[in-house]
């Protein structure tokens, strides 16, 4: 089992030198890696790597500024913005080499498509040239904003979640019944997780105003001095509506799996 953990940290320590992590997320990437691999296998850890690579691929695309200016999860990612988005994956993961009940790598698969979905979703938005709509009145706002929503960005949930899916059901198709259905069921659910986090964005997601320019973002600090609390609610930061997005596409496939089993 050494080298497979030599493998895990090994990845983590390239991905922050490649400013993909900060030095704490990739000591959360590890960690979460390394339980995963635990309890679902080179699988389990496949599907993660999966996620991880193309969720870094994004950081070679060109910026939209001015989503950097609204976004707080832009740059290398925390450890905190590792374990909202891998934490129900590694979870579930564990769940299942406790229990050895299937249903616990559905819940696996199905929040690492919702952590893909939102992701996808996110990196492709903030970049869409059309037009961002915010939830429920569809008042129009600048990409990136959250709770908006784009077209591509719309389009490129449902593909993230998609391969995550096809992945998974492929992945595990010892383990879980009819693959087509499986890929079906934890692309539905890993989109409903992103459906979640855009409306969990649009009404109590936390937010801030700059006192010097004014700018609506999600940002503790801008322009150099301290925002202020312009709506949402404090707890509601960007790392708990992600958590809420992949805990949501998690139970959504662990309970439609039960269903149908």
């Amino acid at each position: 089992m050494i080298p497979v953990y030599i493998l895990i940290f090994g990845a983590a320590a390239a991905a922050y030198k490649a400013a993909a992590l900060t030095f704490g997320g990739a000591l959360a990437a590890a960690l979460l890696g390394s339980v995963i691999w635990f309890g679902l296998g080179w699988q389990g850890f496949s599907l993660l790597l999966l996620f991880f690579v193309t969720a870094s691929m994004f950081s070679l695309l060109p910026d939209n500024k001015k989503a950097e200016e609204i976004n707080a999860g832009g740059g290398a990612r925390r450890a905190s913005q590792v374990f909202a988005n891998g934490g129900a994956a590694a979870v579930s993961a564990l769940f299942y080499s406790i229990t050895g009940n299937e249903l616990w790598i559905a819940a696996f698969a199905g929040a690492l498509a919702a952590a893909a979905s939102d992701t996808w979703a996110s990196e492709w938005g903030s970049r869409a040239k059309s037009r961002a709509y915010l939830l429920p009145r569809g008042r129009r706002v600048p990409a990136g904003t959250s709770g908006a929503v784009t077209a591509a960005g719309t389009g490129a949930a449902f593909l993230g979640a998609s391969l995550i899916g096809g992945a998974a059901a492929f992945l595990f198709s010892s383990y879980l019944p009819s693959i087509y259905t499986v890929a079906l069921i934890i692309t539905a659910a890993g989109f409903a997780g992103n459906v979640m986090d855009t409306a969990a964005g649009a009404f109590f997601q936390v937010t801030y105003r700059c006192r010097r320019c004014g700018l609506i973002t999600e940002k503790q600090s801008h322009c150099g001095a301290d925002t202020i609390q312009a709506g949402g609610w404090k707890w509601a930061d960007n790392e708990a509506v992600n958590m809420i997005c992949t805990l949501t596409g998690g139970g959504i496939c662990l309970a439609v799996m039960w269903l149908i089993r």
